[in-house]
């Protein structure tokens, strides 16, 4: 099992991630700890904007790629409508995606 996540980043920006150990990776990306991303050492985290359950790593790499390629208008309307990522990622469609809304707080937790 992994998650492929979006976090708002100061600046209004938006990152796109995956993970295992969404709480560590989270703690990693708040905390600016070496293991973060490159892009979030630089644009810090604000919150936590979608999160899906996802059955293998290597889909969720699929995902981040995919997601990655939209612009951001798509991207705002992905963050809004968690349940459309196949549609709006038609590549995606044979892959299974569990979107999770209730543990979108998971930052203030940290």
């Amino acid at each position: 099992m992994a998650y492929l996540y979006i976090v708002e980043c100061e600046g209004n920006t938006l990152y796109t991630g995956i993970t295992t150990n969404i709480e560590n990776r989270m703690k990693d990306h708040k905390e600016r700890r070496p293991k973060c991303a490159k892009y979030t050492r630089s644009h810090p985290v604000k919150r936590l904007v979608a999160l899906w359950k996802v059955d293998t790593y290597d889909h969720a790499r699929k995902a981040e790629y995919a997601v990655k390629q939209l612009d951001r208008k798509k991207k705002d309307r992905l963050v809004a409508n968690p349940e459309k990522l196949k549609e709006l990622c038609p590549k995606l469609s044979e892959l299974e995606f569990v979107p999770i809304t209730d543990r979108l707080d998971i930052l203030r937790e940290i």
